[in-house]
């Protein structure tokens, strides 16, 4: 019976732990991003957009790939596309894992 409890505890101990881990991930769709978007967004790194390719960007002379699930935002919120991006723009960025852009945010630059 006091095995039972044991393996019982330690189940329920290792499901907090994996319930802790998988709160810990980061979103890879961005979907749950968008509405929470606020103009407090917090950025992993910004700078100023060297060059925009279909699947690279070079941000401040640091080449990353953008990611095939990357949002695009403003910082006020607003959802852009990739061709409101533009060489000489101010962007901030969130990466991925794989150390991919996954959130791409103008700061500055026309529209």
């Amino acid at each position: 019976m006091i095995k039972k409890y044991i393996c019982f505890f330690s189940f329920i101990i290792f499901l907090t732990f994996i319930g802790q881990a998988q709160a810990d991930r980061e979103p890879q769709t961005g979907k749950l991003m968008e509405k929470t978007v606020s103009t407090d967004v917090e950025f992993a790194s910004s700078g100023v957009i060297n060059r925009l390719e279909d699947n690279k960007i070079v941000i401040d002379d640091r080449e990353f790939i953008i990611a095939p699930n990357v949002q695009f935002y403003s910082t006020t919120g607003e959802t852009l596309l990739k061709k409101n991006f533009n060489k000489g723009d101010t962007a901030g960025y969130k990466l991925n894992m794989k150390k991919e852009i996954i959130f791409l945010y103008k700061i500055k630059g026309e529209r």
